[in-house]
């Protein structure tokens, strides 16, 4: 019997139960469709997140205030712990390696307008923060040197900031109420979004750092150095560089907990990734499961399937059909009801999948590379948990399949 015709007794005897062939395949649908639906969103989420590594700035490394116990907790430091000679310090001697250094810190503030008020932070950095941050602008332009020098009460605000103090108008040149304080908009930046931890990025109010620290805080220490390297090749070499520096002026002996930690933004998305992984792991998991229940349940109806037809195959023989034809036919439609279930599985699997994406604001993509695997893992599981039965018809005995009732 050839293939044709082998494919064709198999979907005629499908045919006959179409209620059952579609419930025996639910298993398999069920678990193919979770594992293309997870493989897509993992991959959306991967494309999400390297696009806000993008915005951020892949090769950033962050000096913290505040040192990690050994329970994980952070103890923080109020006032900061850096100053401007950390950060001095750190340009000049990792200064081959990186494209910019930028101490920061922030206040949080009620920032109004003639127009309403808004609760927000006021952000204080150096000029080099608008390239490391890989800020854009909208309208007008940065704070320089000079205003950081002769500590100017200038700022650049976020789309959020200027839609809720300045509504449908161009902010540049108004002016910006906050601690006390009157500051000048001099420049309107492009939107970011959200950031990888959530946080709102274009709900800010940037300042000269000498501004925020000595006309508003009172105070001369900052929270965070920011730095980028100049390559991802040489992140670990900046991290490593920033801590021997930092210990050094900050006299911390060997082994004692320092006042800051030092962490990468490639750092941070590893836990991401890795989190991600993790989940989808435990989802492909799951989905394993279902895909060996469904296997289990083609395997049952074949049996049953066999006994109803005992006398069938005993004509067959009778007629000429040999062993092989018997255990062909049989497997034959094991691998279509696997088949039929992962198809209709693939096709949910892509409509959760977009959904998902829909839901989620990423990028729905599919992988052709997913949609093969689910189509051979369908026939692998037919034909592992369809040979069985397939095996036990073609082994009949004739007469006595002719005697059945």
């Amino acid at each position: 019997m050839n293939l044709w015709a082998v494919l064709n007794t198999a979907l005629n005897a499908l045919n006959v139960n179409k209620g059952r062939t579609a419930l025996t395949s639910l298993g398999i649908t069920i678990g193919i469709a979770a594992v293309i639906a997870m493989v897509a969103a993992g991959r959306g989420a991967k494309a999400k997140l390297d696009d806000a590594l993008g915005a951020i700035g892949p090769n950033l490394v962050v000096g913290m205030s505040g040192s990690t116990t050994r329970s994980g907790l952070r103890v923080g430091v109020a006032d900061g712990a850096f100053t401007s000679a950390d950060a001095d310090a750190i340009r000049r001697e990792l200064g081959p390696m990186i494209n910019g250094c930028s101490e920061i810190t922030q206040f949080p503030a009620i920032a109004s307008s003639e127009m309403g008020s808004y609760g927000t932070a006021l952000v204080g950095g150096m000029p080099e923060v608008f390239r490391i941050r890989r800020w854009k602008f909208r309208s007008g332009r940065p704070y320089n040197e000079e205003h950081v020098k002769r500590q100017d009460k200038v700022c650049v605000i976020g789309k959020t900031v200027a839609d809720k103090l300045f509504p449908n108008i161009d902010p540049v040149g108004k002016t910006i109420r906050a601690h006390g304080q009157r500051f000048r908009v001099i420049g309107l930046l492009e939107p970011k979004g959200m950031s990888i931890t959530g946080a709102d990025q274009d709900d800010i109010i940037m300042v000269p750092i000498s501004t925020l620290l000595r006309k508003v805080m009172g105070k001369t220490k900052t929270l965070l150095i920011v730095v980028e390297a100049r390559s991802p090749g040489l992140v670990d070499q900046v991290k490593t560089g920033m801590e021997r520096i930092l210990r050094e002026r900050h006299r911390i002996r060997p082994g004692q907990d320092a006042d800051f930690t030092i962490n990468s933004i490639r750092d941070m998305a590893k836990l991401a990734t890795t989190f991600a992984n993790t989940l989808s792991g435990l989802i492909f998991a799951i989905a394993s499961i279902s895909l060996v229940v469904g296997g289990i349940g083609v395997m049952n109806i074949m049996l049953v399937s066999v006994t109803e037809r005992t006398r069938e195959i005993g004509i067959r023989m009778a007629v000429g059909a040999r062993t092989g034809d018997v255990l062909n036919q049989f497997l034959a439609e094991s691998v279509i009801l696997a088949l039929i279930g992962g198809g209709v599985g693939i096709t949910l699997g892509a409509m959760c999948a977009w959904v998902i994406a829909i839901a989620l604001q990423w990028d729905f993509v599919i992988s052709v590379e997913s949609i093969i695997v689910a189509v051979l893992t369908s026939a692998a599981v037919g034909i592992f948990f369809g040979y069985y039965p397939a095996r036990k018809a073609s082994m009949l005995d004739p007469i006595e399949a002719l005697r059945y009732e």
